[in-house]
């Protein structure tokens, strides 16, 4: 008994990491798709000022 609630415990730690990796991965993702349509975006508009990329950005 001891062992199957164990094992269970372990189970669900493991979900939870699994769970917590794919969020942060997730997050990571979609920070680098905006900062590369963000790399575009100043290659292609020419908007060199903090402001103007900052603009840029919240428009995606």
């Amino acid at each position: 008994m001891f062992t199957e609630v164990s094992q269970s415990k372990k189970i669900t730690d493991n979900r939870m990491t699994v769970d917590k990796y794919s969020v942060k991965k997730d997050a990571f993702t979609t920070f680098m798709d905006k900062m590369n349509l963000a790399e575009k975006s100043v290659q292609g508009n020419g908007y060199y000022l903090e402001e103007d990329v900052e603009d840029e950005l919240d428009k995606i």
